[in-house]
């Protein structure tokens, strides 16, 4: 469009050339013009218009023809000088697609269509980068899980082999069971090899699990069945309680795979699980023993939510649970000697200095291995919030907090590890105590009155039934 606008440009000049300077107004003009040059060039004006006529007027449509060819040429250039330039700026787009540039691609308004195609193009390409980068991390992920899983099998086959080679005269029945058990985890390798080699081949999408109904009893004895070798070599026993018949749904070899992922991860030093009492089922409780029998240099602790020993002051604060499930699960944690730690807040509503001494003495007789002692805190948009608000909710201050604190350290038996004396609330929602966001105050404000009382952790234990770890 735009050379078709040049070429009528073009053509509108020679027009006016030929109407106006030839033939047209300006004729005589022009004419006297040209005849006045020849003058000064030393023509006399006779030889000067025949001259002019020679030139002009015998030559008029060659003159007119050259004109037009000339201007011709210029819009030719014009056009492929635009044109050149368009294409500099297309070229640059595209170079910005191949650099992956951050940057949107302009042009200019003439060519808005290629530009948004462009800027498209760019989109898409960048999206589907991100989607390869995305599915071969996925993919490497799996790998290394994989490689790690194929570990698994591996030791139990070697476990169960050296067994076999080291007992010679191992009665027939039990030499048959470890060589079944070591052909199917050698039958599991194989199959996480397939597996591996799938992956490296295809993408990682493909994969699906083969869910389906099992029951979880026939899992967890092929768990134990898995480690029966290297229990046995570490002179430990084991045993399943769980009903046979519940059923679960899932893919059984992804959570046996995971299962023994997590017995024979390298990188676990210890587990420090923050749970409540009632979630502590027994299947729970035994995956838990089996981790602390097969890593015994390793901690695993369990950290319990009382915040009261009183059942009055738990349905107060909604905890959940009645007191007994907490003594159930401490009983438990102490049969299978997993150490746990108890949290009790000071502060609680309608709480007394002896209902937290009370709940003291009960800790003592329960003896964890360690204690959390924390104030309560009032944080934006909960219903302690609005009792405070309200001036139905007293806070203590940081003398009684303080005093408290060390009547409770006091009381607390001098085995018990005191791992917390008090907390920290987040200072974008805590409204009280404002006090508690200076810890090096509370902290040195408590060193000074266990000071001043000549008070230690213990000095005012009342021995009592207890458990022992």
């Amino acid at each position: 469009m735009q050379t078709l606008g040049i070429s009528l440009i073009v053509a509108f000049i020679g027009y006016f050339i030929l109407d106006i300077f030839v033939d047209g107004v300006f004729q005589d003009p022009f004419a006297k013009t040209v005849v006045y040059i020849f003058e000064r060039l030393g023509m006399d004006e006779i030889e000067a218009i025949r001259i002019y006529r020679l030139i002009f007027m015998q030559n008029k449509t060659m003159i007119i023809g050259a004109g037009f060819f000339l201007l011709l040429l210029l819009s030719f250039y014009l056009g492929m000088s635009k044109f050149t330039t368009y294409l500099k700026q297309v070229e640059s787009g595209i170079q910005m697609i191949l650099n992956e540039s951050k940057d949107h691609i302009l042009l200019p308004p003439e060519l808005n269509p290629l530009e948004n195609k462009l800027n498209e193009i760019k989109g898409t390409l960048k999206e589907q980068r991100r989607i390869a980068e995305e599915s071969e991390q996925r993919k490497n992920d799996i790998i290394v899980y994989l490689a790690h899983d194929l570990k698994t099998p591996l030791t139990s086959i070697i476990a169960y082999l050296s067994l076999l080679n080291e007992a010679p005269d191992m009665p027939v029945e039990q030499r048959a069971k470890y060589t079944g058990i070591s052909l199917e985890k050698a039958k599991r390798l194989g199959e996480l090899i397939n597996e591996f080699f799938e992956i490296t081949r295809y993408n990682l999408q493909n994969i699906t699990l083969d869910k389906k109904e099992f029951y979880l009893y026939v899992l967890l004895e092929q768990v134990m069945d898995s480690f029966a070798a290297v229990f046995k070599q570490k002179g430990l026993e084991w045993k399943i309680e769980v009903d046979d018949k519940i059923l679960i749904y899932g893919d059984p070899d992804r959570l046996l795979s995971c299962y023994e992922e997590a017995l024979f991860s390298p990188e676990v030093a210890g587990i420090s699980i923050a749970t409540r009492p009632d979630c502590l089922s027994d299947i729970i409780l035994e995956g838990l023993d089996r981790l602390q029998l097969l890593y015994p240099d390793r901690f695993i602790w369990i950290e319990l939510g009382l915040q009261s020993i009183h059942d009055h002051t738990a349905a107060r604060i909604r905890r959940g649970y009645p007191t007994s499930v907490f003594y159930d699960a401490a009983a438990k944690l102490h049969a299978r000697r997993l150490p746990f730690i108890v949290h009790l807040i000071l502060g609680l509503p309608g709480e007394t200095r002896l209902d937290l001494l009370e709940s003291i003495r009960a800790v003592n007789q329960v003896h964890p291995f360690g204690v959390k002692l924390q104030l309560l805190h009032i944080l934006k948009g909960t219903d302690l919030a609005l009792l405070y608000e309200a001036g139905k909710l007293p806070v203590l201050t940081q003398e009684e907090y303080l005093d408290l604190l060390a009547s409770c350290i006091a009381a607390l038996s001098p085995d018990i590890c005191l791992h917390r004396v008090t907390g920290d609330g987040p200072r974008k929602l805590l409204i009280a105590p404002q006090w508690s966001l200076s810890k090096r105050n509370v902290l040195n404000g408590l060193h000074a009155l266990m000071k001043q009382r000549n008070l230690r952790q213990g000095d005012n234990y009342e021995p009592g039934t207890s458990y022992t770890l």
